[in-house]
């Protein structure tokens, strides 16, 4: 008990300016001040997974909500559509028709035969 605390005693007055990087390295790794036993390690470990794992299905599953109200909003979107044509006439379409490909030119005005 007495050598930890010298030790905690010399590391505290010990200047960090004038100690070298692989001397405080193992002055770390040596000292067990504090030492988290490896048991609650594992239990803290498994916590963090199960929470990971409730978290990114809780994730998954928002994704997938809005993912499916995209496509209904897409899939309910109307794309008819209908011009004035310059000469009187128009062009339209309907996506409620039985072939959408379909275009639909009426001409109202002059025709090139007058």
């Amino acid at each position: 008990m007495r050598n930890d605390r010298e030790r905690c005693e010399k590391m505290r007055t010990s200047s960090r300016r004038t100690a070298s990087f692989g001397k405080l390295v193992t002055e770390f790794v040596s000292d067990e001040h504090g030492a988290v036993q490896v048991s609650e390690l594992i239990l803290m470990a498994s916590i963090l997974a199960i929470g990971s794992i409730v978290g990114l299905s809780s994730y998954r599953n928002a994704v997938v909500s809005e993912y499916s109200d995209l496509g209904l909003a897409v899939g309910s979107l109307n794309q008819s559509f209908s011009y004035a044509l310059p000469g009187g006439g128009t062009v339209s379409y309907s996506d409620t028709e039985p072939d959408p490909t379909d275009v639909a030119v009426s001409q109202s005005g002059p025709t090139a035969e007058q």
